[in-house]
């Protein structure tokens, strides 16, 4: 049978949620924007608190779901979820609302796809999950770490604090920080997108894996100064804390580097997904009809959420990386093998990880089902923006990192891979 699933604010009660953290958790029912325009969470269109939910959790049935005595319900959860744990990430800074189980000697771990992330720290109460559901972005749950009756909740409020805020583009996201010292015992944070250059990264993080040249702010868990090279280019992590109680004993750079990438498109989606959808509820414009007439104040709300939207999709302002970086954790194998692959065996998901990420410079969250549910007026101009810079002979200088091959191979692979630019781009 279904999982049923309630939820009833705060209270904790059978099958209704409570909260989940992971750097990656909170939130609440509005925000103001800052032009000066209230996102209604509550109220129409979004109902953000009552619409019917389609995400990972609402698609599992109680039988997937089995206690086992060393991680509780976490394999039978990334299994059902279909989260490979090779995408396991360790972090040590104590952020989450089970921050007092967090140290350096019990990190946690996180485990994600495309649209679920699951967070886990060995000997803690609950498990920590966030489902994306197309429509509404993040939800969270918890499963209580005990072997009796399945205990499943949904988090209708303590997250939003932190999850519907500046971090997360000031609707219901996700988001990476990265903690640094500040001198006299006190500490700094920033969040972490793929803009971010790799020395200012993974403050409070273990990393696993070569990086090249590069600095960066990992494998420190007494929190110092960058100065020695001990902390690079490490494989083994077992003098830190017992590896042998996680899943695996990685905590993979290339999948930290995904992880920061991915919760960044997810926000900007996320974002024109909430404020322009407001827009046209209160325009009275269905937001699924392609060619519907625009009124001046939907034109204008889609032209100031599509830039930043299209021009982080084809990796504008990435940092530059400076050698290879690789994980060994499988990690690249696994993604890489999610496609979907053109007529010459191409996808957005390969890695190049020399001088950038990825191979083509084009997000491969263009396929995610949040992307898809975008308003069709909006996902519209956000096709013409990408074909008008992938084509143009006189490029802008923001556009100067993608070259006449990038420029073709990606055209070339999102025709063969959106099935809604087949008809629309030449």
């Amino acid at each position: 049978m279904r999982l049923g699933i309630v939820a009833l604010g705060g209270i904790r009660h059978k099958y209704v949620i409570m909260k989940t953290g992971l750097l990656l958790f909170c939130m609440y029912a509005t925000a103001v924007v800052s032009f000066g325009q209230e996102l209604r969470f509550e109220y129409a269109p979004i109902h953000y608190h009552t619409r019917p939910l389609t995400n990972g959790i609402t698609q599992l049935s109680q039988d997937q779901l089995r206690y086992e005595p060393e991680q509780g319900y976490l394999k039978s959860v990334l299994k059902a979820l279909d989260i490979s744990p090779s995408s396991q990430v360790l972090v040590f800074s104590s952020k989450s609302f089970q921050k007092d189980q967090i140290t350096p000697t019990n990190p946690r771990a996180i485990y994600f796809n495309d649209a679920n992330y699951v967070g886990w720290i060995p000997g803690a109460d609950l498990l920590e999950i966030i489902s994306i559901d197309p429509f509404l972005g993040p939800v969270f749950y918890d499963i209580r770490q005990t072997p009796d009756a399945l205990d499943l909740h949904r988090n209708t409020g303590d997250c939003l604090d932190c999850h519907s805020s500046a971090k997360t583009q000031s609707v219901p996201g996700l988001f990476i920080r990265s903690s640094y010292p500040k001198g006299e015992g006190r500490f700094g944070e920033r969040t972490v997108t793929h803009h971010t250059e790799l020395a200012e990264r993974w403050g409070g993080w273990y990393v696993t894996g070569q990086t090249g040249n590069a600095q960066h702010r990992g494998n420190l868990p007494d929190m110092l100064e960058v100065g020695s090279e001990a902390h690079l280019n490490v494989t083994d992590l077992s003098p830190f804390f017992d590896t042998t109680q996680f899943l695996t004993p990685h905590s993979d750079v290339m999948a930290l580097m995904v992880l920061e990438h991915q919760t960044h498109l997810f926000n900007l989606i996320n974002r024109a997904n909430y404020r322009v959808r407001l827009v046209l509820h209160d325009e009275g414009v269905d937001p699924a009809d392609p060619d519907a007439e625009l009124p001046e104040r939907v034109v204008a709300e889609i032209k100031r959420n599509a830039p930043a939207l299209v021009r982080n999709l084809i990796f504008t302002g990435e940092a530059q990386l400076d050698g290879a970086i690789v994980g060994g954790a499988g990690f690249e194998a696994y993604f890489e093998a999610l496609g979907p692959f053109d007529e010459q065996g191409r996808s957005l998901r390969q890695f190049d990880g020399k001088t950038r990420m990825f191979k083509y410079p084009c997000s491969y969250m263009i396929y995610s089902d949040s992307f898809k549910q975008l308003p069709a007026a909006y996902k519209k101009e956000v096709f013409r923006m990408l074909h008008e810079i992938l084509t143009s002979p006189e490029p802008d200088e923001d556009f100067l990192h993608l070259s006449d091959a990038d420029k073709t191979a990606v055209i070339e692979i999102l025709k063969s891979t959106v099935p809604e630019l087949s008809w629309d781009w030449k």
